[in-house]
């Protein structure tokens, strides 16, 4: 039963009526976390992120955290946007290939990991440089939200790009030298 090992994992994680045992936490939690509860994702994702009771695993901590922020955990995703930004692009690249890898195929869908290969600052900048071109993106606050992904999609039909609606590095790339042309 999902709650119940969930449950566990945190009287475990917490040392509640047990001792306190981080490598039992992790595997109730994984227990519960493949199950799809995003809670149990988030809380592996803190785990692997600081190194309690496995080795310290920011790629690890990544796909949890990114697992989590697919199914709607809002403090999954501060998590997730601050790891990525400690990540080389070739950690982030690799850890995103794993959240994926990861989804259930009949979700279709990873709300929430469009922007997650790049920082809150890039997809903000690519806000502002859609804006200048034209495109409405809503507010320029670095959260890649229904209308970005609409402007992202309308610029990327009008430019002949793969059109996806993903803020990429090759996307801000692209945006970059047109607003600059």
């Amino acid at each position: 039963h999902v709650a119940a090992q969930y449950n566990a994992g945190l009287a475990y994680a917490e040392g509640k009526s047990i001792p306190r045992n981080f490598t039992e936490a992790r595997r109730w939690f994984s227990a519960a976390a493949d199950q799809g509860l995003p809670e149990a994702q988030y809380n592996l994702g803190i785990i692997y992120e600081n190194g309690l009771g496995v080795p310290r695993d920011e790629i690890t901590a990544f796909r949890y955290y990114g697992l989590a922020t697919a199914a709607g955990h809002q403090e999954a995703e501060r998590k997730l946007d601050r790891l990525s930004q400690r990540l080389t692009p070739a950690e982030r690249e690799t850890a995103m290939r794993l959240v994926r890898e990861s989804l259930p195929p009949q979700s279709g869908n990873d709300d929430g990991l469009a922007s997650a290969d790049l920082s809150r600052a890039e997809i903000k900048e690519i806000q502002e440089l859609l804006t200048s071109l034209g495109f409405n993106t809503g507010p320029a606050d670095g959260v890649a939200g229904n209308r970005t992904v609409e402007a992202i999609r309308q610029y990327q039909q009008g430019t002949g790009l793969v059109v996806d609606g993903r803020p990429t590095s090759g996307l801000l790339e692209h945006l970059r030298q047109n607003a600059g042309a």
